[in-house]
Parts: C-alpha cells; structure tokens; sequence
C-alpha cells in the first residue's frame, strides 16, 4: 500500500482491509488496516485588528491567520476580553440583536460591555486550503452621539 504523504496538518488516515476466507484457507481476522499518521504540526494561530475602532454601523473585523496552510478545517476561538486605554467598549445595546441572539441565551438588560457577556466566545473557522478568515463583529447605528467603539479579543 502506497501512501502519499506532505508536510501539512491534517487528520490521520485510516485504510482499511477485509478480507474473506475462500475454502481451504484460515484467517486469523476479517478486517484490520494501518492508519498513516498525521506528523505535521498544526499551524500557528494570529488574530489581528482589521480595523482598531469602528463608528457605529460599521463591522468590527479581525483577520485571523495560520502560519500555514492545513488539509482540514481550522477552528479558532476569540475570547471577548475588556478594551484598554480607557477607550470606549462595545455594549450589548452596540451590536445587532439577531447576532447577538446566536452568541447568548439571554440579552442583558439593561445593556453591559460586551466583554462582561457570559460565554463571550466567538467561533470561526479556517476552511482546509485557506489561511485566513475574517472574523466580523456587526454594530447597529442608534441615536446616541458617541465616538469610535471597539471590543478586544484574545
């Protein structure tokens, strides 16, 4: 059996025998196989600000980036953490309600930084072949005077 190999990440693979016993002859098994072993690394995740603040209506984005390219679908996960510097944070009352639907069980009332969200995990993946995506935070416009907002992630 010939096995191809490279040097990307990717799950191992399994390639499977059945055998059946004609008359006259013994088997000890039906089924068995080897499996080639995955030995590549898995790349290195980045995320970095697309952009570092954002007026309202307008999506907060990080790009996020493997070191290198991967056979399989790489899954990232951001944690929303508080902004720093003393500048203005995104609240729960800054995004859109549908999004942030999908993101919590229940929208706080009244509205809270978005770091403060319980589970203020954000989930995107790298499709196999890619080496980045853009993760996508959508702000609402409202009618409330406010400068630049932002949201950190780790």
């Amino acid at each position: 059996m010939k096995v191809e190999g490279n040097k990307r990440y990717g799950w191992d693979k399994p390639h499977d025998i059945a055998v059946k016993a004609v008359q006259g002859t013994v088997v000890g098994a039906d089924a068995g196989g080897v499996t080639a072993a995955n030995d590549d690394p898995m790349p290195k995740v980045t995320i970095e600000p697309v952009n570092a603040g954002v007026t309202e209506g307008t999506p907060l984005t990080w790009r996020i980036s493997l070191s290198e390219k991967a056979d399989i679908e790489i899954w990232a996960v951001a944690q929303l953490v508080p902004v720093t510097g003393g500048r203005p944070e995104l609240s729960t009352a800054d995004v859109d309600q549908e999004w942030l639907s999908q993101l919590v069980e229940e929208i706080p009332n009244p509205a809270v930084p978005l770091s403060q969200v319980p589970y203020g995990t954000l989930w995107t993946a790298i499709e196999a072949g890619e080496e980045s995506t853009e993760l996508t935070v959508p702000t609402i416009r409202d009618q409330v005077k406010e400068g630049p907002s932002t949201c950190a992630s780790r």
